[in-house]
């Protein structure tokens, strides 16, 4: 529960952020894991998907970003507002990971029977 509090948390910022990254845009927001004590494998493989599809939309977000970031004909407010954001999606895409860490040693420790 406390996880999702801060997903939602982290996710809103970022999505109040985009205002002040101009021109780029996020709309994705963080995957949620599965139940690791319900979860099939095929849920298993639908969150690394979700995960995989998340960090390319990123990419692409930090790219649009970093040219801001770079582009010295902004005024310095809207380049260090395009560099906060970033920093944002660092730390939301560090919280998706960590999420994922946890999902996945749950999930091997509940299908560690079925594994063996």
């Amino acid at each position: 529960m406390k996880k999702t509090t801060i997903a939602s948390a982290i996710a809103l910022t970022l999505m109040c952020g985009i205002a002040n990254a101009g021109e780029c845009a996020m709309e994705s927001s963080i995957p949620t894991m599965p139940d690791a004590s319900s979860a099939t494998a095929e849920d298993r493989i639908a969150a690394i998907q979700s995960i995989k599809a998340y960090q390319a939309e990123l990419g692409v977000y930090r790219e649009c970003l970093g040219e801001r970031m770079a582009n010295k004909e902004l005024p310095d407010a809207a380049r260090q507002a395009a560099v906060d954001e970033y920093n944002k999606t660092v730390d939301l895409e560090t919280e998706m990971v960590d999420g994922w860490v946890a999902f996945n040693d749950a999930y091997q420790g509940a299908n560690q029977d079925s594994n063996s």
